[in-house]
């Protein structure tokens, strides 16, 4: 399709009720960036005063709050399906605007037109579908640089080609692309030729942006105090934890803070750019709160509360505008001090930030970081007003929103150019390209989802101390733990007396790994159980260890876990404990704690399993390391990358075990929506490669680690507790036409509420159970959605004989890449076909989980399962299940240490250490 529909100009179209133009505006929106959505509103508004009606869909990483702030189209910058639909039903596709083309970090090809698409290479999506579906692509005022690659810089020149038309942002720019490509470049003072060729200096679109007014300005400020007429000095600082010589900037910034307020005596209106509660790496307002304390008590701070979405930007450039002056670190907070006449000094962390006050004549008041002492900063501060008057800034600013409107004439001329049709052979080339991406891109959301499962084990293992301490706190339970100890002297293990006992509390066919063969030597005390005074882990751990040199055990395992071990639940670190107790493999089990009065009992000990605190051997690194010297073989597992593990591992190391990093999610992406806050990218990329044997649960998350540098990593998957299938006693449900259920943890997260809400809404005869407990739906669910609440783990299979189908109904989203729920094989093993949504299916079992993309094919898919219970379908569904047991995971995984797989041969050898 054409750009306009009969080949006129756009002004003669523009008054034809038959057609509107339609631009498709990619750039860095929607994450929260005042200074990005500054760019943002300062285009769409001189756009729509230049063109008039125009319809425009803007990428977004949060397109709901982009329709709402600017009541546009928006697509996600992930959907690829949806950004392909976009391009398509655009006449011209624009790239821009801000820093966009730089390489700062690269990205593997494969994850190109992708969700996992990202770094540069995410930049070439929109001209390439451009290209693609014969729409014209524009460059918006792009920023070019850094690029430090031959990498970066091929794709920069891939950009330009497939959008040789538009503007750049600043000189640089324009210089940059030069050198890197053919794109013809208009020079100052040259016209154009042809408005639909080449590339031109432009300036940042956010010298367009309309200013709130002052009574606007003056109303937010009287909700937080503030005065009309008081004079105030305005603080946009940034987190910065990079560069030489400013180690300790923020105490040097406070104190050039109070110097000024102390010379003259006004308040401190704190204006953060970017909200990201929960990342002090990326959020304006910890740095803030930071500077804040240290003047706590010099000088009076103003804080204004944050929309969840970040401030307007044109309410931050009103509100700079009533500051008398202006300490910045952000680029569009200087923007908008010019724009307004404001006085500032610039802390400049950013080149473009000095380029732009050099232009302005304000070069001094641009601090470079090794200006950044208390001294420099506030005799800046004082020098600011009388610089400003003596600079041409107003003739600065005039110059730079006439640059600006150039990228809205680059804009405006493609629209409305004509561009040649293509061929049929070139579209069909073409439109099978796409839809050949578009295949790949559903199956990667398939297996590059991930859960945010520390929810999960967080919120449950809260659950269940409180439970616990609720419990003991009975004297019934204290005196069950005295009959207990008591027990384990008359009845041991492996004796007939407690085969008996066992058989008549139906242990016996209830869990297969709940004790092993028995170390009936492990008898540490333990007084901490009756609260009579807290335990000693040292000494427990130590007692464990003289007990093991007594039995002369050959091998000892130490589980640095997440969670506490509990049996009836299904944790990976659990189940591995378990199991290497069931061989009479004697395990430490590092468990997390939230407070340091709480205690996991010492009950495992017949099993061979004793149970420390991993912030204990974190404080004693050696502790562990030491302890188990006569043991000849020695295994470390560490269940996740805390920084505290970096000593414990490195202790290890140095006494001889052989570690293992057993990677069972996608700690970095939990870091980023806020879950993770521990964690730390240095740590984990040392412990990958530090360690001597590394597993992923996954295919996906080894092709993270991969990338991490660890290019060995083996894949050791979850497992089925065998027993789970049983059926105690019967529990009968009320069945509907096709009867669907689920179990598990419930959390808005992951669980998608909103498509199970919708197939009950479109199946009203169907009905739906879901077992378990967590977040309570965000609105009523239909009638036909039954909540079940919470159920015992041995129950699971009694309710579930009820059901046609199970389900895993997950959001396709980046949370649910590492994800290998657990839950699958059980369904397997109950004999139910699985439908799931935004998990992948295990390794090998792709033949009995079928994937769905959608409501409607997640109803397609349910019918058809609800149809496949033949015996046949049923015992290859359960026999794929036994062949997953955790006796078999641990077999594959010791296997693979016992051939010296990775680095454990080279360890063993350094060592001597027999396999």
């Amino acid at each position: 399709m054409a750009a306009n529909p009969r080949g006129q100009t756009l002004d003669a179209v523009s008054h034809d009720a038959c057609w509107v133009p339609r631009l498709l505006l990619a750039g860095y929106d929607g994450h929260g960036h005042a200074g990005e959505d500054a760019i943002l509103a300062g285009l769409l508004s001189a756009l729509t005063a230049a063109i008039g009606d125009l319809r425009v869909t803007v990428v977004s990483g949060d397109p709901a709050a982009t329709r709402t702030r600017y009541g546009v189209d928006s697509v996600g910058d992930t959907d690829i399906a949806a950004l392909v639909h976009a391009v398509e039903e655009s006449d011209a596709v624009a790239l821009g605007t801000g820093g966009l083309l730089h390489d700062d970090w690269d990205v593997d090809d494969d994850v190109f037109l992708t969700r996992r698409h990202g770094g540069l290479l995410a930049h070439v999506i929109y001209p390439a579908l451009a290209r693609l579906l014969g729409k014209p692509a524009v460059l918006g005022a792009v920023g070019v640089g850094p690029l430090v690659t031959e990498r970066g810089r091929e794709l920069t020149r891939i950009i330009t080609e497939l959008a040789p038309v538009g503007t750049a942002r600043d000189p640089a720019s324009l210089r940059l692309l030069g050198e890197l490509s053919g794109t013809a470049l208009i020079e100052e003072g040259e016209r154009p030729p042809d408005a639909t060729a080449g590339i031109r200096l432009a300036a940042d679109p956010a010298f367009l942006l309309p200013i709130a007014p002052r009574p606007v300005v003056d109303r937010v400020l009287a909700e937080a105090g503030v005065g009309p007429d008081e004079l105030l000095l305005g603080v946009a600082l940034r987190p910065w934890r990079f560069g030489p010589a400013i180690d300790g900037w923020e105490d040097e910034v406070a104190a050039a803070l109070a110097s000024h307020v102390a010379a003259y005596p006004r308040r401190v209106l704190c204006l953060p750019f970017h909200a990201a509660p929960g990342h002090p790496g990326a959020d304006d307002a910890s740095v803030h709160a930071g500077v804040a304390a240290r003047l706590s008590g010099r000088c009076e701070i103003v804080h204004l509360a944050a929309p969840a979405d970040g401030f307007d930007p044109s309410l931050l450039a009103g509100l700079i505008g009533r500051c008398e002056r202006l300490l910045a670190m952000r680029f569009h907070a200087v923007v908008f001090a010019l724009r307004t006449g404001v006085p500032l000094v610039a802390l400049a962390d950013d080149s473009k930030v000095m380029e732009l006050l050099a232009a302005a004549g304000l070069g001094p008041l641009a601090l470079p970081t090794s200006a950044w002492r208390r001294q420099r900063i506030a005799d800046a501060l004082t020098a600011a007003p009388a610089l400003a008057l003596t600079s041409p800034i107003q003739p600065f600013v005039l110059a730079q929103r006439e640059l600006a409107q150039r990228t809205v004439e680059a804009i405006r001329a493609v629209l409305a150019g004509t561009h040649p049709t293509r061929s049929r052979a070139t579209k069909f080339l073409d439109r099978t390209l796409i839809a050949k991406s578009l295949r790949v891109d559903r199956l990667e959301d398939l297996v590059t989802t991930t859960t945010t499962r520390a929810e999960t084990l967080l919120a449950e293992a809260a659950d269940l101390r409180a439970r616990i301490d609720a419990l003991e706190s009975t004297l019934v339970v204290r005196l069950g733990h005295r009959l207990w100890e008591l027990m384990r002297r008359v009845a041991p293990e492996g004796t007939r007396r407690r085969r008996l006992y066992d058989r008549v509390r139906g242990r016996m066919d209830s869990d297969e790994t709940a004790a092993g063969p028995g170390i009936d030597v492990l008898t540490v005390a333990n007084d901490a159980t009756d609260g009579r005074q807290p335990p000693d882990p040292v000494a427990e751990l130590s007692a464990f260890a003289r007990a093991l040199a007594d039995r002369r055990v050959d091998t000892v395992v130490a589980i640095l876990a997440t969670t506490q071990m509990i049996d009836s639940e299904g944790q990976r670190p659990t189940r591995l404990a378990l199991e290497f107790a069931a061989r009479a493999i004697p395990v430490v089990f590092g468990y997390w704690r939230w407070s340091p009065t709480e205690w996991v009992p010492q009950h495992d000990l017949d099993r061979g399993i004793v149970h420390v605190p991993v912030d204990v051997l974190n404080d004693r690194p050696e502790l562990l390391a030491e302890a188990f010297a006569t043991v000849p073989q020695r295994l470390l597992f560490l269940e996740w990358p805390h920084p505290g593990f970096v000593e414990v591992h490195a202790a290890a190391q140095a006494a001889g075990w052989i570690t293992v990093f057993d990677v069972l999610d996608d700690w970095e992406e939990f870091h980023r929506v806020g879950q993770a806050v521990w964690y730390d990218p240095a740590v984990e990329r040392h412990l990958l490669g530090a360690a001597d044997a590394v597993f992923a649960i996954n295919p996906a998350l080894a092709a993270r680690i991969r990338n991490l540098g660890r290019p060995d990593v083996g894949i050791s998957p979850n497992g089925l507790k065998p027993g789970v299938e049983r059926i105690r006693e019967a529990r009968a449900l009320e069945r509907g036409e096709i009867t669907v259920g689920y179990f598990g943890y419930l959390t808005s997260a992951w669980f998608d509420w909103e498509l199970v809400a919708e197939t009950a809404r479109r199946r009203p005869t169907w009905r739906i159970y879901l077992i378990g407990y967590g977040d309570d739906p965000p609105s009523p669910p239909p009638a036909n959605v039954i909540l079940l609440g919470r159920q015992p783990h041995a129950e699971l299979a009694a309710y579930a004989a009820n059901w046609d189908v199970a389900m895993i109904p997950f959001r396709p989203e980046r949370l649910a890449a590492g994800a290998d729920p657990i839950k699958t094989y059980e369904y397997l093993a109950m004999g139910l076909p699985v439908v799931a949504t935004g998990v992948p299916p295990p390794s090998g079992g792709e033949a009995y989980v079928t994937i769905a993309y959608g409501v409607h094919a997640f109803i397609d898919a349910v019918q058809h399962a609800a149809r496949q219970h033949d015996t046949a379908a049923v015992a290859a569904r359960r026999a794929f299940a036994n062949g997953a047991t955790w006796r078999q995971r641990l077999d594959d995984l010791l296997a693979a240490l016992a051939r010296g797989d990775q680095r454990v041969a080279i360890k063993r050898q350094l060592f001597r250490d027999p396999a």
